[in-house]
This record gives structure tokens, C-alpha cells and sequence, in this order.
């Protein structure tokens, strides 16, 4: 007790002298390149969010960004099935987050607001006005003052589809004190496999806090892919239906490259091949531009709404989209993974039935890489040479008329359903 009021009062006093920082850097931000202007009064605390009823089986829902976002919509939609009256707000830390959430949760979402920097004097306003009976985290983003006032104010806590990387694990064991008292502060943490319930074990957790229920990003990503929707999108590129194509997904830093010199390879035995390239960071484009015109390629960019006739790579720089170019794929290469970041989502491309290959490094999905590559549908790779490899083959199975991916249906409603049921019996709705 003693040593959590002393992390929240040396916290407070950082806080105090943060805010005006951040006033300055919003000021700035605001009056220069004009991000942040519909959203820096609520990061500063300064605009409340809009009006709430007197509903008290309200639940507050915070995800970081777009991943955390979409791994939240089955959870949403299966509280709002089961209990139509309970009121759920939705909170996200990034403009493209707040996007995905208005598009994916706008019929199931009561209220959307930007979350506020974790300033003491902001959020016990924000709790005041928010009153809800639960707070669902999902993945990531602690706040030390939100779970603090969360817990004073006796409101049910909760992080769902909880996971440690090994990494993350390492660090937090170093600072064992602190990250015991901020994992603590959860009445509840669902995670995602049971390594991750050793792992949260191991930082001071009692077992009957933590469950490991499943992974809700299995569901998130398989929306139903429609022909024509397929066919609408390359009439939009201007792409051939009888085109080659390739996607490299969720590129990193250093991984740009490594896609390009293979595509340069490929295109010796396929020389109308497409490679669509989709950078993490949409604000690396001109970088992989840089690459293109370095490497002799002509290319094109989808935020400009150019064509891919008579281009050998497309840049997709665009939020949102990357799944729905999976699917004109007739391989996939998922980024992340040869630098150790540990991988993005592979189910976004195999839900299309697009064969997909990634690096070593992809413990962010330890769970879905061992059932897709124990399936035979996708191969994990270390070189270059093994990823044209597998675009080859994609390629050559494509030309022969075969499909190279088994259907996929993940269990992500049914993980959905668990959190939903333990979350429901807390709150008894109006």
C-alpha cells in the first residue's frame, strides 16, 4: 500500500509537469501540420465526452489503436446480442483507431471518444462523467492513474485477450514491483494462451485472477470476402483479373528491401507480376518510393488514387485496406517477422485464401502460427531465397487452377462469448 501511494504521488508530480509540455506540443501540431485539431482538447482532458444517460450497466471499452480496435469488435458485438441494454463507450488512443471504431461499432457503440493522457486531475473528471460498472482493456495501453481511480471508485476492471511477449515478459520482470502493482490493479485478466497465463503468473498475479480463454483476433479477421467486392477493387486499381499478384504485408523497416530483391527475382519467371506493398507505418511511403526508383521499378500509390497498369509495384498507404488487397493475392508475405518484432495478424490473408509465408519472428501469434503452418496452407521462412520460393509455387498452383489454403474459421465468437457471459454476471442491466 505504502509503496503504490509513493509510485502515484512521484507519477502526480511528473504529470503536473507534463501537462503544459503537451499543451505546447498540441499548439504547435495544431498550427503547423493541423494533426491533432479535432481531437488535442480531449487528449488534454480539456473537452469532455458527449452526453450520457442515468444507465448504470454501462461499460467502458479502451483500445489502443486499429489492432486492438478490431480485436475488440466480436467482443462488442457479442455484449450487445446478449444484452441490448446495457450502454458500451468506446475509447482508442489514435485518430486511424477512432476511424476503424466508427466504421466497424457504429451500431453497437453508445458513445466514441479519444482517451485523455493519463493526468490524475483528468481522469477522475472523466470517471465522474463516464460512471461506468465495468472497464474493459483490450491487449495493451496501461495507464497507472486510470486503474488506480478505476479501483478507488470500485469499478469491475478487466484486460482482455491479455498477451506477454517474451521480450515484454523480460522487461517487466526487471521492474517486478511496479508491474506487479499495475497488473494488480485488474480484477480479471483473459489472456490469450496459457503461456501467457505463466507469464502473468510470474509477475505477482494470483492464479485465480488470471484465465487463459482463447484469442479474439481470429474472429476480427474473418469478415466475409465477396467476389464482387474483389472484382470492384480491381476495377479500381485498374488490375486485370488475369494478373499475377503478390502481397507484402505489414512491412517493417529493413523488410522493404528484402520484398523488393525478391520481386525483382520473381519477375524473371513472371513478368507481368504485381507486388502490392503495404508498410506498417503509412508514413514510410516515401521511403519504399525511395526503394522503387532506386531499384529501377515503376510504381504506383493507392492514396493517389493511381492505376496499376503498366506498374510493377503498388504502394498501399492507406488505413484499413490491407485485408481487402489480400484478397486479390495469389501469395502473401506478412511483415513483422523477419525483424523481431514478432509478426502482424496472418489470418487476414489466409481468410482470404491467400497462401501466406513470414520470418522467425512471429510470437505475437504463437497460437495461430502453430494451427496455420500444422495445417500446410503457410510456411515459415529464413531467407530470401525460401520466400520466392513460396511465391513461385503460390504462383504456379494459381496457373494450374488449384487452391493453395484450406478454409479457415477461428474460434474468436466463441472466445467473444466467455468474456462476454463473465462480464454480463457483474452488472445486473435496467
Amino acid at each position: 500500500m505504502i509503496a503504490r501511494a509513493a509510485a502515484c504521488l512521484i507519477y502526480f508530480a511528473i504529470s503536473f509537469c507534463i501537462w503544459p509540455v503537451a499543451l505546447f506540443y498540441y499548439f504547435c501540431r495544431v498550427h503547423t501540420d493541423g494533426k491533432y485539431k479535432n481531437n488535442y482538447r480531449q487528449r488534454l482532458g480539456l473537452d469532455s465526452p458527449g452526453q450520457l444517460g442515468g444507465n448504470s450497466s454501462r461499460i467502458w471499452i479502451h483500445a489502443l489503436s486499429v489492432g486492438e480496435t478490431l480485436s475488440a469488435v466480436p467482443l462488442v458485438q457479442e455484449l450487445k446480442s446478449r444484452c441490448p441494454e446495457i450502454e458500451i463507450v468506446f475509447s482508442t488512443a489514435t485518430e486511424t483507431g477512432m476511424k476503424i471504431a466508427r466504421e466497424r461499432l457504429s451500431g453497437h457503440v453508445d458513445l466514441f471518444f479519444h482517451m485523455p493522457h493519463d493526468f490524475p486531475w483528468v481522469m477522475r473528471s472523466l470517471l465522474r462523467r463516464i460512471r461506468p460498472a465495468i472497464f474493459v482493456l483490450v491487449e495493451t495501453d496501461l495507464w497507472p492513474i486510470l486503474l488506480s481511480a478505476l479501483k478507488r471508485k470500485r469499478v469491475f476492471t478487466t484486460l482482455v485477450n491479455g498477451r506477454i511477449s517474451p521480450q515484454s515478459h523480460v522487461k517487466y520482470l526487471k521492474f517486478r514491483g511496479l508491474t506487479s502493482l499495475l497488473f494488480n490493479s485488474f480484477d480479471l485478466v483473459f489472456t490469450q494462451t496459457e503461456q501467457d497465463v505463466v507469464r502473468f503468473l510470474s509477475l505477482g498475479l494470483p492464479l485465480e485472477k488470471v484465465a487463459a480463454v482463447g484469442n479474439l483476433k481470429y474472429e476480427s479477421s474473418l469478415p466475409e470476402v465477396r467476389e464482387d467486392g474483389a472484382n470492384s477493387l480491381r476495377k479500381q486499381i485498374g488490375l486485370g483479373a488475369g494478373r499475377p499478384v503478390w502481397v507484402a504485408g505489414s512491412t517493417h523497416e529493413g523488410e522493404d528491401e528484402i520484398v523488393l530483391r525478391v520481386h525483382r527475382e520473381l519477375l524473371s519467371n513472371f513478368p507481368g507480376l504485381l507486388l502490392i506493398i503495404a508498410p506498417r507505418k503509412i508514413e514510410r511511403r516515401a521511403d519504399i518510393e525511395a526503394l522503387c526508383a532506386s531499384s529501377g521499378f515503376s510504381w504506383g500509390v493507392r492514396s493517389k488514387g493511381e492505376s496499376t497498369r503498366r506498374k510493377q509495384v503498388y504502394i498501399l498507404d492507406t488505413m484499413g485496406e490491407l485485408a481487402r488487397f489480400y484478397a486479390l493475392g495469389h501469395a502473401a508475405f506478412i511483415g513483422g517477422s523477419i525483424v523481431p518484432f514478432g509478426g502482424h495478424n496472418p489470418l487476414e490473408a489466409v481468410a482470404r485464401k491467400t497462401p501466406a509465408c513470414w520470418g522467425p519472428h512471429m510470437f505475437n501469434f504463437d497460437e495461430i502460427e502453430k494451427a496455420l503452418l500444422e495445417s500446410g496452407s503457410c510456411r515459415r521462412i529464413s531467407c530470401e531465397k525460401e520466400i520466392a520460393d513460396f511465391v513461385r509455387k503460390a504462383l504456379s498452383i494459381k496457373d494450374r487452377g488449384e487452391s493453395g489454403v484450406a478454409p479457415v474459421s477461428g474460434p474468436g465468437r466463441i472466445v467473444a462469448g466467455r468474456i462476454a457471459s463473465t462480464l454480463l454476471d457483474k452488472i445486473s442491466p435496467t
